[in-house]
């Protein structure tokens, strides 16, 4: 597990700065190229959208045809769908939603907790099979590192956010909420 500590990350800042302010700049100038296009560029982001949410499922190990899911989302299905499918509509569903809030929205608790069953803690970590899983104090957890950063180049700042993310795990099986995170602090300082 990566260090998070001050002097760890200015080593990093200071091996990887000038790379990784040029990251973010040419990661600036995509967005607003994009943004010129019209019409274009919605293509672009929607495509963008649609490949990003199955590329986050094929990380947890689900292959999700790119083309399904957007049949589905268009309301024309094929056939039936699966757990995979089901899946990579909700990342989908939730990259869209972190991108119409601001940043900060992201890890707020209506969009990490949207849509939780509403049970008592003790009930839900059973059902959830891990009785010593507690999404609410992992959370807590990263956002309390995430609060703690010092100073960063946006995209080290943004490739923390993610690693810690994975590390921590705030959600029940919730890893692919990572590259959504990472997306929201890159859309904070750029």
């Amino acid at each position: 597990m990566f260090e998070y500590s001050k002097p760890a990350l200015q080593r990093a800042t200071t091996s990887l700065g000038q790379a990784l302010e040029r990251a973010a700049f040419e990661v600036v100038r995509l967005d607003e190229q994009v943004a010129r296009l019209g019409r274009v560029g919605e293509g672009y982001r929607a495509r963008s959208d649609f490949q990003e949410a199955c590329a986050l499922r094929a990380i947890a190990g689900e292959l999700v045809p790119i083309d399904d899911l957007v049949l589905i989302d268009a309301g024309s299905p094929i056939r039936l769908s699966t757990i995979e499918l089901t899946r990579a509509r909700i990342a989908l569903q939730a990259r869209r939603s972190a991108a119409a809030h601001p940043p900060a929205w992201a890890w707020s608790d209506d969009a990490l907790f949207e849509g939780r069953i509403k049970l008592p803690r003790d009930e839900l970590l059973r059902a959830l099979g891990d009785a010593e899983w507690d999404e609410d104090e992992r959370v807590d957890r990263w956002r309390d590192l995430l609060a703690g950063l010092p100073a960063l180049p946006i995209v080290l700042r943004a490739a923390v956010v993610w690693d810690a993310w994975l590390q921590i795990e705030p959600l029940h099986a919730g890893a692919w909420r990572s590259a959504i995170m990472a997306a929201a602090v890159m859309r904070a300082g750029g």
